[in-house]
């Protein structure tokens, strides 16, 4: 990320440094050595003056040396130079990240795969926010939710308990909060021999969507560019008034007004209905609750860490446990998906197909 911010300050030099600064900017290129900006001082008085800030990039230690296939490829919207790691100095970095990902699911997955049947969802832990670039230059916001040790932990069936379903664990719990659970809770899986986890939730399947106990799904079981349905808790707040849970007026400021600055006013209650309607919206506690948020683009996965970027903003805090499902709603993504569940996905970074639209169609409408 701060090699694509250095690359973007370099193509834009004109506009986003001074004329003092324009002169240091490094030529990019795919053969150009590390960059060095310098920051030009400040015209004020020596004892406000501001000393000469360097940034240097020092890639000479850890730069993978570049692919010799990538020599005479022509410079896209992906960096010139990138900073790769061991799995990806033999992969050829694409617009679709570090290459060989299935391009056809129907041809990999053990059972057919329709529209109408309900995959597993998976557990996450909501590590925070970051952003970027599409093709055509527009910022793209992205949360990032990883995997953390994310396992089904038991089958259910129609026969037995029904419902076809699984229960997913998430984030093993460390050694000294076990203590801490009842004793049910503590034998309730010491059976299967697997670590106890702090986040359990059961997701419906289709019959012949089963997962084994004990199988670790990982973030390659999402594709990128399909539709996701993010379920969490959000921040709770406390108790709040009315002027901030429920973006009420308030009364006056002045002109005799005493006390009732930030007050809801009136109820509604006279003497005719006598009491106050179900639902009236009052002071109380506000946040804490389980949202849904539907149809959240993957925009890409990394299954080195196991973390899938989805565009948009997701209920929680980050550290909190996130469950994605497949979208309930209308999906747009016009693929197949792997089914159950992804096998066989090449450690990388996996980023969507980019937009064929025209930036500046848009800007003439």
């Amino acid at each position: 990320m701060r090699e694509y911010a250095l690359h973007v300050m370099a193509r834009c030099g004109s506009r986003l440094l001074s004329g003092a600064g324009r002169a240091h900017a490094p030529a990019f290129g795919r053969r150009a050595g590390p960059a060095v900006f310098t920051l030009p001082h400040t015209h004020t008085s020596p004892s406000r003056a501001v000393t000469t800030t360097t940034v240097a990039w020092r890639a000479a230690a850890q730069q993978k040396p570049v692919d010799p296939t990538l020599a005479d490829a022509p410079t896209g919207w992906l960096p010139a130079t990138s900073v790769r790691t061991d799995l990806e100095v033999d992969a050829a970095w694409t617009p679709t990240g570090t290459g060989g990902y299935p391009e056809d699911w129907a041809a990999v997955n053990e059972a057919e795969w329709s529209s109408t049947k309900k995959r597993c969802g998976a557990l996450g832990i909501k590590i925070g926010m970051t952003m970027t670039w599409d093709a055509w230059g527009d910022r793209i916001p992205l949360t990032a939710i990883q995997m953390e040790d994310t396992q089904v932990v038991e089958v259910r069936t129609m026969d037995k308990h029904g419902v076809d379903g699984l229960v997913v664990g998430c984030k093993d719990r460390r050694r000294n909060n076990i203590r801490r659970l009842p004793a049910s809770a503590r034998n309730q899986f010491a059976a299967q021999g697997y670590p106890r986890k702090t986040t359990y939730r059961q997701f419906n399947v289709s019959p012949d969507g089963m997962l084994p106990v004990g199988h670790m799904l990982s973030a390659g079981h999402f594709v990128p560019g399909q539709y996701v349905d993010v379920i969490g808790k959000t921040i709770g707040k406390g108790f709040a008034g009315v002027m901030k849970r429920h973006n009420m007026k308030g009364g006056n400021a002045t002109h005799g007004s005493t006390k009732m600055h930030r007050k809801m006013g009136a109820t509604g209650g006279g003497q005719d209905p006598g009491r106050i309607w179900r639902g009236k919206r009052m002071a109380g506690r506000m946040g804490n609750q389980t949202i849904i948020t539907h149809s959240l683009l993957v925009h890409k996965i990394d299954t080195r860490w196991n973390i899938i970027y989805v565009k948009g903003a997701v209920p929680g805090a980050p550290g909190t446990s996130i469950a994605v499902t497949d979208a309930r709603r209308v999906n747009r993504f016009g693929g197949v998906l792997p089914y159950p569940t992804a096998v066989n996905v090449p450690d990388g970074v996996h980023v969507a197909q980019p937009s064929e639209r025209d930036p500046g169609t848009i800007i003439r409408k």
